[in-house]
């Protein structure tokens, strides 16, 4: 190959990596452009005196992605409201609102290890987040088995149609 065709080359691959480049951004800013979309239709009329059910008409936009909160049970008595625990919680400040008792409730995870033996089994109130949605300080409380509760950091699950997100920031809710 002589110089020239080794230039040309060159140049090919400058503007192919150049393109992909180009391809890559605009990707990136579609998605950044349907995430602010999908959070602005949540501002908009899903969330409910802090309260999410999810729907059919809403489990497309919402059910997907969430992840549980380690660490919560260590937070010091000034963080927990007046409820008690979080299932009191989610019973007071959500619960009661949509007919329904967290002792009553299966695990909230659509993929739940436990499911053929869960119906009931929601021990405990998780705390989860989404961080597509709203990030990852914007905590909800939502029923969990133990088993689901204690899993893995970072496993990302998705949620049942019909489950009711509390949110968990007491002054939004309970001590509102």
């Amino acid at each position: 190959m002589n110089l020239g065709e080794k230039y040309n080359d060159l140049l090919n691959k400058i503007e192919e990596n150049a393109r992909k480049r180009i391809e890559a951004e605009s990707m990136n800013s579609l998605k950044r452009q349907a995430n602010k979309e999908r959070k602005e239709a949540i501002a908009k009329g899903l969330i409910d005196d802090g309260i999410i059910e999810i729907t059919a008409q809403n489990q497309n936009l919402i059910n997907s992605g969430w992840k549980n909160k380690e660490g919560t049970s260590k937070r010091c008595d000034s963080q927990k409201c007046s409820c008690g625990s979080r299932k009191d919680h989610w019973n007071e400040c959500g619960g009661k609102k949509h007919n329904k008792t967290f002792d009553n409730e299966d695990c909230a995870n659509l993929n739940c290890p436990n499911k053929e033996t869960s119906k009931g089994e929601a021990k405990h109130g998780a705390h989860v987040y989404n961080y597509d949605l709203f990030g990852s300080s914007i905590e909800w409380i939502v029923p969990f088995c133990v088993k689901c509760n204690l899993a893995e950091d970072g496993k990302v699950f998705t949620l049942k149609m019909g489950t009711i997100l509390v949110r968990a920031a007491k002054a939004e809710t309970c001590e509102s």
